[in-house]
């Protein structure tokens, strides 16, 4: 396996004092993490009724980079990771006694399970095909001296009882929206009390 991954990343990011009160701080950032892809190729995926071009042998819904409409890592880039930033600190009496400080983010993360397009790759079927053998109890050959002697013949390279990893042909980039709201108050010269709040939501969670 000889496989790449290239992820980008850029950024903005400027603060704002509307008043003696009040401070804003925004910014905008943005991710792409391209797909994972093989040197040779020797990746594949599941798309459902469709018989590969590439291994015309492969069983229906097992395809390949090469074959119509499959991309080399599989599935499309998601190129709309855009997420900005938004805080907030304000004096509410103008004494410089209490704070309130607030943000929110927008935070992507990188497309689940790319560690196993690597394992794909290791078992993609016909390069390195993985094939389970299921024994009942009662088998007459405990120690798997033959354990394919009782499987039917296949197609080269695509044995009966395959194991393979496929992903499906669309991805959506994992993300979550983090916040938090705190108000500080000072009390005498040396004491504060601080109380806060901090949430997170996210979605297209691996």
């Amino acid at each position: 396996m000889d496989g790449t991954s290239m992820q980008y990343a850029a950024f903005v990011q400027d603060e704002f004092r509307v008043s003696p009160r009040l401070t804003l701080s925004l910014g905008l950032r943005y991710e792409l993490a391209r797909p994972f892809y093989e040197k040779d190729d020797k990746l594949n995926t599941f798309r459902p009724g469709v018989q590969s071009v590439r291994f015309p042998a492969a069983p229906v819904g097992l395809v390949y980079p090469g074959d119509p409409g499959i991309p080399r890592g599989t599935y499309e880039a998601d190129r709309n990771n855009f997420a900005p930033r938004l805080g907030l600190a304000w004096d509410p009496t103008g004494s410089g006694k209490t704070s309130v400080r607030a943000a929110w983010g927008l935070f992507y993360d990188l497309v689940p399970g790319q560690g196993d397009f690597f394992q794909a790759g290791t078992l993609a079927p016909p390069f390195q095909p993985l094939t389970e053998v299921n024994f009942p109890t009662t088998s007459p050959d405990p120690h798997f001296r033959d354990p394919l002697a009782g499987l039917a013949a296949g197609p080269a390279g695509f044995p009966p009882g395959l194991i393979f990893i496929g992903w499906g042909s669309e991805f959506t980039t994992p993300y979550a929206h983090h916040y938090n709201l705190t108000v500080q108050r000072k009390l005498g010269d040396n004491v504060g009390v601080e109380v806060g709040y901090v949430g997170s939501r996210g979605y297209h969670m691996p």
